[in-house]
């Protein structure tokens, strides 16, 4: 319903604190909104699966915090056309544009981080899609073709699927590009990112 609520809903440069309750709670009352919205139309609607996901840009890591529990759901957990999309580009320091390899906190720490997801997923009995990961380089490009970086995609699919959650990789082609043109009609995948992320 809402791609990365920030700023009012809570962020990590300059919005409001995402962990605030008045944050949390700006969360839940605009999902529950469109939610509303969208069943009281009828038809289709009442079984469209509704996306809703989390603030701070829907970071993964607060969906205890928006949703301690299924009565905090839009419908009140009692959906079973609801799913949650979340994000990750943890750690910052690794993922983003301007970020270094050297912060890479290793997979077993990546893998951990979506276990506990799936773990509150399961409470909440709720599908989740990751539904964008990635890591991007502004400068210093060359460090994405590394096997430290291959690694953190292959983890978050691999990790996922053997949690029953969806992924969604992300591809802006550019920062975070992995299909790019060849020049001559067809495309080449960057850094053998992709064939690695998605090998059995």
């Amino acid at each position: 319903m809402l791609n990365e609520p920030h700023g009012k809903f809570g962020d990590w440069s300059g919005g409001a604190d995402p962990f605030s309750n008045q944050a949390l709670t700006l969360t839940r009352q605009i999902y529950d909104v469109g939610y509303n919205v969208v069943r009281e139309t009828g038809g289709a609607n009442v079984t469209r699966i509704i996306m809703i996901s989390t603030n701070g840009m829907g970071n993964h890591s607060l969906i205890e915090e928006v949703y301690p529990n299924k009565t905090y759901l839009p419908g009140s957990g009692t959906d079973d056309y609801l799913a949650i999309q979340v994000h990750t580009y943890d750690p910052w320091s690794f993922c983003g544009q301007n970020g270094s390899n050297s912060f890479y906190p290793g997979s077993s720490s990546i893998e951990n981080s979506i276990r506990n997801v799936a773990t509150h997923a399961r409470l909440l009995d709720v599908p989740v899609n990751y539904g964008e990961f990635g890591v991007g380089r502004e400068s210093n490009t060359n460090e994405r073709n590394t096997d430290i970086v291959r690694e953190f995609y292959r983890t978050i699919r691999m990790t996922t699927l053997d949690e029953n959650m969806s992924s969604t990789v992300w591809d802006d082609r550019g920062w975070f590009g992995l299909i790019i043109s060849n020049g001559q009609g067809s495309y080449i995948f960057m850094y053998n990112i992709v064939p690695t992320m998605m090998a059995p």
